[in-house]
């Protein structure tokens, strides 16, 4: 049996109680805070989608998360939805008619399949947090895979999430936790002095660094190598597509590093590290 199948039996059996009612409350329970999820995921895809769409950009940060691109007009409370819009107002500014970025909608549609797959593992305050680690992978990796940076303004929140889960006990123990974020920051950040002092131009950069940091806060220290290795195989893969299955890729050709790292971590979470101790 998997740990969090064993996870779920046990906060079930908690609670259960024989020919109670309690067999009929459960499944509602977990129908509302799924059904909450979705809602809060519709409120963080809007977000994700933003930021990813005006990163690079400058200005004040309500400005350049949500003005229009075409007039900019900061849109009223219930157009910062993508998908609503998308419906609503046929995905154009109400003020000037510009076309909402066409990535909008699918980046939402992506922040609620994050929530009702968490649904599907997780329940209880569990489901909320992983439903979060989920939205922040989800915009680092847009991020990353379109303008090549790892913000701080997710990165930093990830780190403080993964601390938080596990003080609560809701991921590895602290101490794990901790030394996790020092040696994941530390590992990247080393890596990345090497190959700049070797080649000369930048391979990992801090952002990776900070990143695997927040990882280790999330998987513990033990979890690591297996999240780094099953990036680092799905990275390959990625490389060998875009090369045209050859391995003639230019090396000096830039490959976004933290969406591998976020779908692995993703997947560490949820069913377990690829790399098991004492296996």
């Amino acid at each position: 049996m998997r740990k969090w199948d064993r996870r779920f039996e046990s906060d079930w059996n908690s609670i259960h109680e024989p020919g109670g009612s309690c067999e009929v409350r459960i499944p509602v329970a977990q129908s509302i805070a799924a059904i909450a999820a979705v809602f809060a995921a519709v409120v963080a895809g809007g977000f994700l989608a933003a930021l990813a769409a005006n990163f690079s950009t400058r200005g004040d940060m309500l400005r350049r998360l949500f003005a229009c691109r075409g007039c900019g007009a900061i849109p009223a409370p219930r157009d910062l939805a993508p998908l609503l819009n998308w419906f609503i107002c046929r995905a154009r500014c109400r003020r000037c008619g510009t076309v909402v970025a066409t990535f909008d909608p699918p980046v939402q549609l992506a922040a609620v399949a994050v929530a009702l797959w968490s649904a599907t593992v997780f329940t209880g305050w569990r489901l909320g947090a992983t439903c979060l680690l989920g939205w922040l992978l989800l915009g680092l990796a847009i991020v990353d895979h379109c303008h090549f940076r790892l913000p701080n303004v997710l990165t930093l929140p990830l780190l403080a999430a993964g601390l938080a889960a596990a003080a609560a006990g809701g991921g590895p123990s602290l101490g794990d936790a901790v030394i996790g974020a020092v040696a994941g920051f530390t590992a990247f950040a080393a890596v990345g002095w090497l190959y700049r002092r070797s080649r000369g131009r930048d391979g990992l950069g801090l952002g990776d660094a900070k990143l695997l940091g927040a990882v280790g806060a999330w998987v513990g220290w033990p979890a690591l190598p297996g999240v780094v290795l099953a990036a680092s195989l799905t990275a390959l893969v990625g490389a060998l597509g875009r090369a045209g299955g050859t391995l003639r890729a230019n090396a000096a050709t830039p490959l976004a590093f933290g969406p591998y790292i976020a779908l692995a971590t993703w997947l560490a979470v949820l069913y377990g590290p690829l790399l098991r101790q004492g296996a």
